[in-house]
């Protein structure tokens, strides 16, 4: 299997490379080719521009389509769950505090909790 280096971009991360690119997330970030990456980043899902990951080479798809025709595809987008740490400058906890995400063409609409957290699931 050919394994090629891809360069990290914004927002990118490995949970959504490996649903777009066809690969196991879990075989890429373990394969000797990515210990120095994991050396330097220890979460696969957080991941900075400029980051190389070496990943397999793309398969050809096997999807057959009519031409002229019209074609149905389903597609299952993994979720990633998020937990938002807000302190003030001081390292107080922002506790319940309306935020705004954004990311990823979307915006997500939640509060922190007592302690300044907030979680959420993206995808």
């Amino acid at each position: 299997m050919a394994w090629f280096p891809y360069v990290i971009r914004q927002g990118e991360f490995l949970t959504r490379l490996a649903s777009r690119l066809g690969f196991d997330a879990p075989t890429v970030w373990n394969d000797g080719r990515n210990a120095e990456l994991r050396n330097v980043r220890p979460n696969h899902d957080v991941l900075a521009p400029g980051d190389v990951l070496h990943c397999p080479a793309p398969t050809p798809s096997q999807l057959r389509v009519s031409a002229h025709g019209e074609n149905l595809f389903r597609a299952q987008v993994p979720r990633v769950d998020v937990t938002l740490v807000l302190q003030d400058r001081e390292g107080r906890p922002l506790a319940n505090k309306p935020i705004v995400v954004h990311g990823c063409g979307a915006a997500i609409d939640t509060t922190s909790c007592d302690h300044g957290n907030a979680a959420f699931g993206w995808g």
